[in-house]
């Protein structure tokens, strides 16, 4: 099935990719990868490192998608995920 997910809320999006459906996920990548990406290089001045840090929260989302609240926000999840990444990786540099 060839779906378009453009117009897919980020819930509906959440419950496909629940369902292992990969086009899903990657209009959730590509709905967010630059927004994290900015978030993510304002604390972190090395795109390298923030690219690997936001597949990571990427990567977050696919395993664990089955234990994410459907009904929650979506892009707070990932907003969170991403700081606590930031945050860790800050602390095991120092």
């Amino acid at each position: 099935m060839n779906e378009n997910f453009t117009h897919y809320s980020d819930q509906e999006l959440l419950a496909s990719i629940q369902s292992g459906d990969e086009q899903a996920f990657n209009e959730l990548y590509h709905r967010y990868y630059k927004l994290l990406c900015h978030k993510a290089y304002q604390r972190i001045p090395s795109y390298t490192f923030v690219e690997e840090i936001v597949q990571d929260v990427f990567v977050n989302v696919w395993i664990k998608a089955n234990e994410l609240d459907v009904n929650g926000n979506v892009k707070a999840y990932l907003y969170a995920t991403l700081r606590n990444k930031i945050l860790y990786e800050l602390r095991t540099e120092s």
